[in-house]
Formats: structure tokens, C-alpha cells, sequence
């Protein structure tokens, strides 16, 4: 089955946090034999997105938009986002780097809703309009409640989906599963 393209939804890939718990840049994690902001990048083609931009500097990637003051969160730093592309797209489909496990079909659930959501206990992924937020939002969560966002039922095998890994010790664990799966997260 094609997916349907959303030439109205840039895809936004927030990979400008400090990874200090890491160690290293995120976005630059090898999964699957590539590194991670690409992996992100193909599963929002996959549901249907043509524009992608990455929130915050990856060496060698040409699709980033960089915050002037960054490290300032996410709410900040699709702000900046926002103001940047104003106008071009009617919303944005936000996903972090550092959720590799996300599957199409998810992304394509929020995109299907075609207003603001989210899934019910998490931030992200989210599907948000492209109008500046109030000033005084400096938290998803707040800018999900700014943006009137709705909180969609996560089906519970999906709960896996929605890992973050943060350490190294997260990501270890992550190789070794895949190592014992083999290719299921291809």
C-alpha cells in the first residue's frame, strides 16, 4: 500500500538536546547500520512526509534548522521552527531522535487526525499546527495545551514503541534486542 502524502506537514526530527546522559550525539548513533537521525527521517517518509528538518545541528546533514540560543527545550525550539516556516505547511509531525522503535503506522494514526494530537502519557510524537506559540511556553506539554492538542489512546502493543534511550546503558540493550531479533526493526 502507498501512503498518502501530507505535502501540507513538514516532519520535524528534534535532534538539538545536549545527550548528556549519552555521552555523544544522539542523532549520530548507528541503529540498524545507519545513524539515527536518517533511521527517524525514513520512518516519517514512510508515513508520508516529503519535507523533513532536523531541530537542531547534525554534522554533514543539510536539512537543519538551528535555535539562536539552543538547548532551550523543545517547546523553544519548535517555536523557532515554527517562525522559520511559517506559512509553507498547515502543521508538523515532531518526532525526538532518540525513539528509533516508532513505526509508520503510528505516525500515520496522528497525521489521519489532521488537528493536533498526541498519544495519551507522551509528548511525543505530536502532531502540531504551524502557529507561533504564546511566549510563555517553554514546555511540550504546555504547547500541546496551548496548540488544544488531543490525547489519543496508545493501543497497548504499541507501549514499546514509545521507549526513549537516553544512556548508554538504554542503547546497549537496545543492540543486544536487535542482535536477538534480527531483523524485526528493519
Amino acid at each position: 500500500m502507498t501512503p498518502t502524502h501530507h505535502d501540507d506537514t513538514a516532519g520535524i526530527i528534534l535532534v538539538g538536546g545536549r545527550s548528556s546522559r549519552m555521552g555523544q550525539n544522539k542523532a549520530l548513533l548507528t541503529y540498524n547500520g545507519q545513524p539515527l537521525y536518517l533511521h527517524m527521517s525514513g520512518l516519517l517518509r514512510q508515513a508520508g512526509l516529503t519535507t523533513l528538518v532536523l531541530a537542531g545541528d547534525v554534522p554533514g546533514a543539510d536539512n537543519c534548522l538551528c535555535e539562536p540560543l539552543p538547548h532551550q527545550g523543545p517547546a523553544r525550539a519548535l517555536a523557532h521552527i515554527i517562525d522559520q516556516l511559517q506559512g509553507r505547511f498547515r502543521s508538523l509531525l515532531v518526532v525526538p531522535v532518540d525513539m528509533p522503535l516508532l513505526t509508520p503506522a503510528l505516525l500515520s494514526a496522528l497525521l489521519s487526525q489532521h488537528r493536533p494530537c498526541y498519544y495519551a502519557q507522551h509528548p511525543l510524537p505530536a502532531l502540531l499546527t504551524c502557529e507561533p506559540p504564546p511566549q510563555d511556553v517553554t514546555s511540550m506539554r504546555a504547547l500541546l495545551v496551548a496548540q488544544q492538542a488531543q490525547a489519543l489512546p496508545l493501543p497497548v502493543q504499541a507501549n514499546p514503541c514509545m521507549q526513549n534511550f537516553n544512556t548508554p546503558e538504554e542503547w546497549a540493550r537496545l543492540q543486544a534486542d536487535l542482535g536477538d531479533q534480527g531483523s524485526e526493526h528493519s
